[in-house]
């Protein structure tokens, strides 16, 4: 389950709000996420909205709100919306930037960060094959996918940040915005 999906779920009944989650990812999504997981008192994870929307039908009153908030901003305030992701990206990596070329930083400061995504890829890695290998007992199998899922999408939130292409971004960002305009 990922923010299209989403988009696809709701879309029928909000429009706007299906318009802005189908073709976005990233930071976009999970402000978009945020929103509705707020209105609807869970979290802002895909799935988690999913189970909501699907288990309670009176929902569809709540996103019908949102999407009326959401039609009622301009374009600007929509694409600003949309270019939450791109300018977090963007300011994660100036800051990494001026981490490593500054003199004063520390070793430890200057690839703290490199570790981390390291050990954090590398236990999806080897969680991902206890999966595969070990038997999980029933009563924690839900647990146990729930956190992998987790897992997988820092993961990809870590490898977009270093192998991103900020120019594919940029244009996401300029067809979204083009989408609004019309």
């Amino acid at each position: 389950m990922n923010w299209s999906d989403i988009g696809k779920l709701v879309g029928d009944t909000a429009p706007a709000l299906g318009a802005l989650l189908a073709p976005v990812t990233g930071g976009a999504s999970l402000a978009i996420g945020g929103m509705i997981g707020s209105l609807l008192g869970t979290s802002n994870e895909p799935k988690a909205i999913a189970e909501k929307i699907t288990q309670d039908p009176t929902i569809i009153l709540k996103l019908k709100e949102l999407d009326a908030q959401i039609a009622k901003m301009d374009s600007d305030e929509r694409q600003a919306l949309v270019a939450y992701d791109l300018n977090n990206t963007n300011s994660a990596r100036d800051m990494n930037t001026r981490i490593q070329e500054t003199a004063n930083s520390s070793v430890l400061s200057k690839n703290a960060s490199y570790y981390l995504d390291f050990a954090i890829v590398g236990a999806t890695i080897v969680f991902g094959l206890g999966l595969f290998f070990m038997p999980i007992p029933v009563e924690n199998k839900e647990i146990a996918y729930m956190l992998f899922g987790s897992m997988i999408t820092l993961s990809g939130t870590i490898i977009n940040f270093h192998r991103g292409s900020t120019q594919g971004s940029k244009d996401k960002t300029n067809h979204m915005a083009n989408m609004f305009k019309r």
